[in-house]
């Protein structure tokens, strides 16, 4: 684990993220004013903060109850141990780079119920591509037909067909192969390693993909509502398909490569999405929304990657 840590510092491609984060930190915080920061935290509405707070977590249990699907063929995983791995994942992926957070939780997962690692990763993959589909699924519900009045111009639907068709096709071949898992009885452990990866991936079926979609629609309502209860905390007034609007922009800054946690991107995201919503630039908001998220994921993560870290290391 320590190796691992060690190579993804080392490796250029954080190098690179933390270029990106430091320029993003630059554009957004050079002009950054600390004493209407502060008197925006002492203004705050804390009781939309604390309805954030609780849907935040309440999205996490919902990612839990669908990871438990995902995971349906291995042995009967507790929601509550499912719950306490995507915190740690969370922690992971806020304060290391390159998302190793997802080792961390398919790591302990993988020790702590005798998983195959790789069967987690690809149940992890297959819970960002349905990650990618919720957000599809909003934007084409609500954000496209409005689009006229949110940013008064007109949108070629031509890239978000080709998205929604590449993540269908993604999703069809998951449960065409789900029925007949490949095997592989050869001694290639890379082979092996993929095949693993992709029996994992190919979980979703047509007995449990209803709930899972369900679930997965929750969970971008639940971003979605967080978004709209830090900025009603703040006073800004902006609707709830203006706060759906920040959610996708922002998500989509947060996918750029930079440090953990996305400091900087995401900042600039929520600035962004402000501009083009014709409206001015917060960094005040960028920072609230920011810290709603990496201060409890972190937090409340760390605990539980403690937790599992003593857990494991006294079984040695």
């Amino acid at each position: 684990m320590i190796e691992k840590l060690k190579s993804h510092f080392l490796n250029w491609k954080f190098l690179i993220g933390l270029f990106i984060s430091f320029y993003f930190c630059y554009i957004v915080f050079k002009d950054f004013d600390f004493i209407n920061f502060y008197n925006t935290i002492l203004n705050l509405n804390y009781i939309y903060i604390i309805f954030a707070f609780i849907v935040l977590i309440f999205s996490v249990f919902l990612r839990s109850l669908r990871w438990q699907l995902l995971l349906k063929d291995e042995k009967n995983i507790p929601v509550k141990s499912l719950f306490e791995l995507q915190l740690i994942g969370y922690f992971g992926n806020s304060i290391l780079p390159l998302r190793f957070g997802e080792v961390l939780r398919s790591y302990f997962l993988s020790a702590n119920y005798n998983i195959d690692i790789a069967k987690v990763f690809g149940s992890i993959l297959l819970e960002r591509v349905l990650d990618v589909l919720g957000l599809v699924i909003i934007v084409l519900l609500f954000i496209l037909p409005n689009l006229k009045e949110l940013f008064f111009l007109n949108f070629d639907l031509s890239l978000m067909s080709m998205i929604v068709l590449v993540v269908a096709a993604s999703i069809s071949i998951s449960i065409y192969f789900s029925k007949d898992k490949i095997k592989y009885y050869g001694e290639n452990r890379l082979i092996q390693f993929l095949v693993d990866i992709f029996n994992g991936y190919s979980s979703l079926n047509v007995n449990n993909i209803y709930k899972i979609l369900i679930y997965t629609i929750s969970i971008w309502f639940c971003y979605w509502m967080i978004v709209h209860f830090v900025q009603y905390s703040m006073k800004l007034d902006i609707s709830v398909l203006d706060s759906l609007v920040v959610l996708v922009v922002s998500t989509i800054a947060f996918a750029i490569p930079s440090l953990p946690g996305g400091i900087g991107v995401f900042e600039y995201g929520v600035n962004f999405s402000l501009i083009l919503l014709g409206m001015n630039e917060n960094v005040d908001f960028g920072i609230l929304l920011h810290s709603i998220t990496f201060i409890p994921y972190t937090l409340i993560g760390g605990y539980f990657y403690i937790k599992y870290y003593f857990i494991n290391l006294g079984e040695k």
